[in-house]
């Protein structure tokens, strides 16, 4: 994993992740190295999402408690993440 200031800077820049917390910049590196699971993509849901389950040590290095994550692109190209039980809500 690279380092916190990494992913920090990563959402100050204008972009994709411009505005995001760190964590989604994580999400979607992990989601590029193809270790996150299909929640919906753009030809069954209109919507390309992926999930993944945080370890420990990943829960304490972005400072949450909650283990199981979605991350979301839009129709622009930018992304977010999200808990899992929220995506769930908002996709409905």
């Amino acid at each position: 994993m690279k380092t916190l200031e990494y992913y920090k800077e990563q959402t100050t820049r204008p972009g994709m992740f411009e505005g995001e917390s760190p964590l989604t910049v994580f999400i979607w590196e992990e989601s590029l190295n193809g270790c996150l699971d299909t929640l919906s993509d753009e030809e069954s849901g209109g919507t390309w999402a992926q999930g993944i389950r945080l370890t420990g040590s990943e829960m304490e290095a972005f400072g949450t408690k909650i283990p199981e994550w979605a991350i979301v692109q839009d129709s622009q190209g930018f992304v977010m993440s999200m808990p899992r039980d929220r995506f769930d809500c908002w996709k409905s």
